[in-house]
């Protein structure tokens, strides 16, 4: 097996632009893992508060109806709710299908906050993490670059006379 993988180190030390992608997303992956726990951190908590109130504006409401449905099937539960918050960030789910509810049913006011969190997730948040993820990689590319620089010259110099440890002059 060690030797497979080494055969798959070999190759893609001849293709540069994929290994260029690897060494990319593998620098990127720390960035990544920070993105997700900060995204997961704000979906837990405005998940509360709107769990919370559809849950409190539910036992006021006729449990035959189909606006109580629907809160039910989108808010019922921290975990539905920290679903649709992420599809709706995501682009897994439209956002004002999630929306309407809350504006009809519960009150504007909470699809107000529910717009301003899609706002501020889309807009701000994830447009920062795209020039965090940017640097990342130009950073390793920068690197990588290095690397393989060191490695060309150190090939270059082992084929000259005396080998690696040649000494060079000026004249």
């Amino acid at each position: 097996r060690l030797i497979r993988v080494l055969r798959v180190a070999r190759v893609l030390q001849g293709i540069a632009e994929l290994r260029i992608l690897v060494v990319s997303i593998l620098s990127s992956l720390r960035a990544l893992l920070w993105t997700m726990v900060l995204m997961l951190l704000m979906i837990y908590t405005l998940g509360i508060y709107l769990t919370q109130l559809v849950a409190d504006h539910r036992q006021t409401m006729d449990s035959k109806t189909e606006a109580y449905d629907i809160l039910g099937e989108y808010f019922g539960s921290m975990s539905k709710t920290m679903l649709v918050m992420f599809m709706s960030v995501t682009g897994g789910a439209d956002w004002g299908m999630y929306c309407e509810p809350l504006m009809k049913e519960v009150s504007p006011w909470v699809s107000m906050v529910f717009t301003v969190y899609i706002a501020f997730m889309v807009l701000a948040m994830l447009n920062v993490v795209t020039g965090v993820f940017v640097e990342s990689v130009l950073k390793s590319q920068a690197s990588d670059r290095d690397v393989v620089m060191v490695n060309n010259a150190r090939e270059l110099f082992s084929t000259l006379d005396g080998g690696i440890h040649a000494t060079m002059s000026w004249e």
